[in-house]
């Protein structure tokens, strides 16, 4: 069935090359050699990230192996189908940070092949799409093997338009069934990416359906609503049929916000003020940040003036419709940036500007090549690309660091030897769930002691109460947690903090780990923000070990 837009979507249309074979073999190859980071999966390494960030992961994948239940048995920030196939790895094979880390790593592939697909829907030339792949490739890849920052939240919104722009190009529905499956898993992969990606989708169809009749817009809204529902409606009623909708609704869309206000809410950089810092003589960073907070916002403002530009013309084209539609999904993702304006989040929502700059910068390199274009045109593009490439040198110690990573990861894979490197004071772990990664060597010593002491004194169905937030212990011991917190930074309110000394209190865990060189968020003292865990903590268990940095306390009955 074709849904027939309006006829001003197709019109003037921009003609990309068909695909070669080589895009759909030799890209993927290329993205596993270079992004899948087998090194950094052996040798990554930052306390925070691995017993926090990991550690989160690992505490809602161990919940479901234990026969729980996401949201209902553990708070869960992100959506069911980002941990499930985790799950699925672990069951198939043996539980482990290695295997998780691949995985995570591995997903770069996909991301950056729906990047590249997007791109080639809405550029003339297969090397504009692959430079806007590698940039994003090299700007939004994390080092950190974290859902947090993963270009693959991200890439499912950007794989949703790709989708759309298919059916712009041939009024066939299916790529519409398609787009709405993508935003689909979206929602319950990463909800705010579902969200934003959603509403430009939608956006744009309605803009692209306009001026077309009743039924061919029914259709098109129908099949991409039907494809959604495939995923959307199978879900729910998974989640009632565990006793968990309610729960799963209240973790994806609620609780993330009342997360937020627990921390002290950084200000967004001032430009001015990272101004008068560089020129002040402060470190880089601080005017690489100031950069980068105001990269993303600039390319998403230009791109909003030139669509409502050619959209003060006429009708606009089928690709400014689905440039449109990306627009919209990058301000909406930015709410990401903004709650939390750190190198990581700024990052982590840029895709879609950077998309829409590399179709933005062909077309200025085009103009300024054309034969017979005037004078002030050229000028104007030249500029253009001169300024954009002047506000990517700002931030080039990010993406030329992550190409120095890509290129000894590519020596490693392609010789066979994938992570042989050794790092000096590093060694291996010897815990089954941590075997595969290194660590220094006096770091890896005392988590291993600490989890053999509680293998020593406790059973495996017995929890442990880890304070404040390094949850990986548990999932290095297979104990299970002692609160639905994973971390419990996360218990914001007053209610929150009472909810978790109840439940501890309720599950009685006979041992508490305690972290000395626990990372503070936002260098917010754990007395201040956890005060009513912390006093429990300090009434009802007294110390019994110390291992390094760590102190396993003994509760006092």
């Amino acid at each position: 069935t074709r849904a027939r837009a309006a006829g001003a979507a197709a019109a003037s249309d921009s003609a990309a090359p068909r695909w070669h074979w080589l895009e759909w073999a030799g890209i993927p190859l290329l993205l596993f050699v270079c992004f899948v980071r087998f090194d950094m999966a052996r040798n990554g390494f930052a306390p925070w990230a691995i017993l926090g960030e990991e550690g989160e992961m690992m505490a809602w994948v161990n919940t479901v192996l234990r026969g729980g239940v996401l949201s209902r048995d553990v708070y869960c920030l992100y959506g069911p189908l980002s941990i499930y196939p985790v799950a699925l790895l672990f069951k198939l094979f043996h539980p482990s940070i290695w295997i998780w880390r691949v995985w995570i790593y591995s997903l770069n592939v996909p991301a950056l092949f729906a990047v590249y697909a997007l791109l080639r829907g809405l550029t003339r030339r297969r090397l504009s799409a692959f430079l806007g792949m590698l940039a994003v490739g090299l700007l939004c890849t994390s080092q950190t093997p974290a859902m947090s920052w993963s270009v693959s939240r991200v890439a499912l919104g950007l794989g949703a338009i790709a989708a759309l722009r298919a059916f712009l190009r041939s009024g066939r529905a299916r790529w519409l069934a398609l787009s709405g499956l993508a935003l689909g898993v979206a929602l319950f992969y990463s909800q705010e990416v579902g969200v934003s990606a959603a509403l430009g989708v939608v956006a744009a169809l309605a803009v692209a359906t306009w001026s077309a009749r009743a039924r061919d817009r029914l259709v098109a809204f129908g099949a991409l609503v039907g494809g959604a529902a495939l995923v959307v409606i199978p879900l729910l009623a998974l989640f009632a049929a565990q006793g968990a909708l309610g729960e799963t609704l209240d973790n994806l869309f609620v609780f993330p916000r009342v997360r937020m206000l627990g921390y002290a809410a950084y200000a967004f950089p001032s430009f001015d003020r990272g101004v008068a810092l560089f020129l002040s003589g402060a470190p880089p960073e601080v005017a690489r940040l100031t950069a980068l907070a105001y990269f993303g916002p600039v390319a998403l403002a230009v791109a909003a003036v030139v669509l409502a530009l050619r959209a003060l013309r006429g009708p606009l084209a089928g690709r400014d419709i689905a440039l449109g539609a990306v627009l919209i999904f990058g301000a909406l993702l930015f709410q990401s940036g903004l709650s939390r304006p750190d190198s990581p989040h700024l990052l982590f929502c840029l895709p879609p500007a950077l998309v829409l700059l590399a179709c933005f910068m062909e077309e200025a390199a085009l103009a300024l090549g054309a034969r017979g274009a005037h004078a002030a045109p050229r000028a104007a593009a030249g500029a253009f690309v001169a300024f954009w490439l002047l506000a990517l040198g700002t931030i080039g110690p990010i993406w030329t660091g992550s190409l120095g990573d890509c290129f000894h990861q590519a020596a490693l894979t392609l010789t066979g030897r994938f992570a042989v490197r050794d790092v000096p004071g590093f060694r291996a772990f010897e815990i089954p769930r941590a075997r595969g990664t290194c660590a220094p060597e006096g770091w890896v010593a005392d988590v291993e002691s600490v989890v053999r002491d509680l293998d020593a004194r406790t059973r495996r169905d017995q929890p442990v109460w880890v304070f404040p937030n390094e949850v990986m212990i548990n999932f290095l011991a297979d104990r299970p947690l002692a609160n639905s917190f994973p971390l419990d930074i996360w218990a914001i309110t007053t209610d929150q903090r009472r909810q978790l000394v109840a439940e501890v209190e309720r599950s009685r865990p006979p041992f508490a780990v305690f972290y000395v060189d626990a990372f503070l968020v936002d260098e917010i003292p754990n007395r201040v923000a956890l005060p009513e865990p912390f006093a429990y903590l300090q009434e009802r268990y007294v110390p019994d070990r110390t291992i390094g940095r760590w102190i396993v306390e003994r509760r006092r009955e």
